[in-house]
């Protein structure tokens, strides 16, 4: 598509990947970038996420403000309808978008929604559209403080459950390292690696804005159970390791 576009004077807005990939994203924007393209934007429409939700895709907004930061000066457009899924979401996120100061919404509107052919269920009448422009300009409703609620425990739902995957696969390679240490005679607690990690996620933690503390006491107890599944595996070969242990994803 960059080259297609070599010496084509339009603006050009890219949306984001499915998977929330940033440097996905940012790669194709700077590819056009280089070949010349003088006015290039991005679209925030959400990320597909696998898990249960109130809307269509996940914002998951930090990926686009992130984005910003890298690439100063990048306009980027929220598509709250494709994240929302549903008319009512919309004017919620379309609030949400404009608290994290993007350049603009790219909103769906039809005279008669649910005579659409496609993407009925997300789409608003001209009137609700103006409606909606007049509150994200004026004062709050009263019902937007309830339905920010909703909408920030849904993101928290899907963050626990990014949690509760990345644990699960994490104590997955542990065990892997395991079945390395069994073979090589070595035993299960590898004090210069642990120090190791420790600086590398304490590091990480105050550059986030975590507090060192609050990291230390959460990795302590991750290192705690991965010792024990790795001792258990060491010491029985891990012929029980799975009854003790059912990694998320796995089917009973």
């Amino acid at each position: 598509i960059a080259e297609a576009l070599r010496g084509v004077n339009i603006p050009i807005l890219v949306k984001n990947p499915l998977s929330p990939d940033i440097d996905l994203w940012e790669g194709a924007i700077k590819r056009l970038v280089k070949s010349g393209q003088k006015d290039v934007g991005a679209i925030h429409r959400g990320f597909f996420w696998w898990g249960k939700s109130h809307l269509r895709n996940q914002p998951f907004w930090h990926i686009p403000i992130e984005l910003r930061e890298r690439m100063p000066g990048l306009r980027i457009i929220c598509d709250p309808s494709h994240i929302a899924g549903k008319r009512s979401f919309i004017p919620l996120l379309a609030q949400r978008a404009l608290e994290n100061h993007f350049a603009g919404l790219m909103v769906e509107v039809h005279p008669s929604p649910d005579n659409a052919w496609s993407d009925a269920a997300q789409q608003l009448t001209p009137d609700s559209f103006l409606d909606m422009l007049n509150d994200l300009l004026g004062t709050e409703n009263e019902n937007t403080s309830q339905e920010l609620l909703d909408e920030l425990r849904s993101e928290i739902d899907v963050m626990d459950e990014m949690l509760v995957w990345a644990l699960a696969a994490r104590m997955e390679l542990s065990s892997k390292i395991a079945k390395v240490k069994r073979e090589k005679q070595m035993e299960p607690l590898q004090s210069q690696r642990w120090d190791q990690v420790m600086l590398r996620v304490k590091d990480m933690a105050m550059k986030s804005g975590l507090k060192p503390r609050f990291i230390e006491k959460l990795y302590a107890s991750i290192h705690q159970e991965s010792l024990k599944l790795q001792k258990t595996l060491i010491s029985n070969g891990g012929s029980n390791i799975k009854k003790e242990h059912n990694f998320v994803g796995e089917r009973q």
